[in-house]
């Protein structure tokens, strides 16, 4: 199936792929962010796949507060026959059954109501929920879930929750956790371009083919975090990370965030790399506040920086990975400032065309990272 309006100002394409696996389903990138279609109630929705996220969450047709629509995605959630609300329990002195994995669970009028909030401060508030769902593309595996219906929701930029936001971080309540039985694998390649579709995997077709490195899960119950170990730059040296930094792997986020020093020194490197012609000094900023922007400049700059992470190495040897095209004349640097948040964050910028897998096995927690981009069968041309 392919989905085009003629009237969007860039045209989108969704293709359903069709594979013999356990589960499989197709991602594919709109502006900044990665879309999966996902069955709810024999609805398609497009929801961004976001492993950052563990609880899932769509706009329901009756919301308060709702995103604009937006062509190829117009519709929201429509209440079927085998929707059911969560009701707060008794038993449980009116609390929530999914209340300790429920972001900010509370129970009101008996019903167990929840509320997302993003960094960005992009968010969801409404009802906890169950419906028949059908997370894979090739319809292999349809079960009864626990997701959010959005009453009232906000997203910065508007185009960056679409119909709601898929949660395949960790957790009960994440996507890949909620499948019965629960798979102990699972992998996704993010398509480099709007030119190609994406995928991801659940169950034994969650292999890697070729080589790839190995990095180890640090133990945390809602995401996927391993340790940055250092920022290589090519020919100005090598910036470590502080002891034990965690990075969180978030497809829902499209910059990755550094803690503090290890971001002032990459500024520093680059600000010396780079010699323009037009002006003694690049643009500095934040170029503008709300997107706290730091390095641009007025073209993109060949520089390679390479992320290590465990054993895996990501190299970012395209213009376009370093700098942001954030205006027709700009480019800002694709890393910003951690601040105070506990975890530095790998964006989906700088893991795109990788494929990545996870081994959820108890004794060997590990994520995988192939070593050369276009993993065979990752990605599937979308036809014009």
């Amino acid at each position: 199936m392919i989905i085009h309006d003629s009237k969007h100002p860039k045209f989108e394409y969704f293709n359903e792929i069709n594979e013999e696996a356990h589960g499989s389903g197709s991602l594919n990138v709109i502006k900044r962010v990665y879309v999966t279609s996902i069955e709810i109630g024999h609805q398609q929705l497009f929801l961004v796949f976001d492993t950052g996220s563990h609880f899932t969450w769509v706009q329901w047709e009756s919301c308060r507060l709702c995103l604009p629509s937006q062509p190829p995605i117009i519709a929201s959630y429509r209440v079927t026959r085998d929707f059911l609300f969560e009701r707060c329990d008794r038993t449980l002195g009116n609390n929530c059954k999914y209340k300790e994995d429920t972001p900010n669970s509370v129970c009101e009028l008996n019903v167990c109501m929840y509320q997302v909030k993003y960094k960005d401060q992009s968010g969801s508030l409404g009802f906890v929920s169950t419906e028949v769902v059908t997370p894979f593309t090739n319809k292999t595996i349809s079960q009864r879930m626990v997701f959010g219906m959005g009453l009232d929701n906000k997203c910065f930029p508007e185009y960056s929750c679409f119909q709601g936001v898929a949660g395949f971080g960790a957790g009960p309540l994440a996507i890949p956790f909620q499948l019965t039985p629960r798979p102990t694998r699972w992998a996704f390649c993010l398509p480099l371009n709007q030119s190609m579709d994406g995928s991801f995997m659940v169950g034994d077709d969650a292999q890697i083919l070729g080589e790839y490195k190995t990095a180890p899960l640090i133990d945390h119950k809602y995401y996927y975090l391993t340790i940055l170990s250092e920022i290589f730059v090519i020919g100005k040296g090598k910036i470590p990370a502080p002891n034990t930094t965690t990075i969180l792997i978030d497809t829902g986020a499209t910059f990755s965030y550094l803690e503090d020093s290890m971001f002032d020194d990459l500024v520093s490197m680059l600000k010396e790399h780079v010699k323009e012609t037009y002006d003694d000094s690049p643009v500095l900023g934040p170029y503008v506040e709300d997107l706290d922007l730091e390095l641009c400049y007025l073209k993109p700059h060949q520089i390679e920086i390479t992320i290590v992470i465990g054993d895996a190495y990501l190299l970012l040897a395209d213009p376009e990975k370093v700098w942001w095209k954030y205006t027709e004349y700009v480019y800002c640097l694709s890393f910003k400032r951690n601040g105070r948040a506990p975890h530095s964050t790998l964006g989906n910028l700088h893991i795109r065309g990788y494929k990545v897998a996870y081994d959820l096995n108890p004794k060997q927690q590990s994520i995988q990272i192939s070593t050369g981009q276009e993993e065979a069968g990752c990605f599937t041309p979308i036809a014009v």
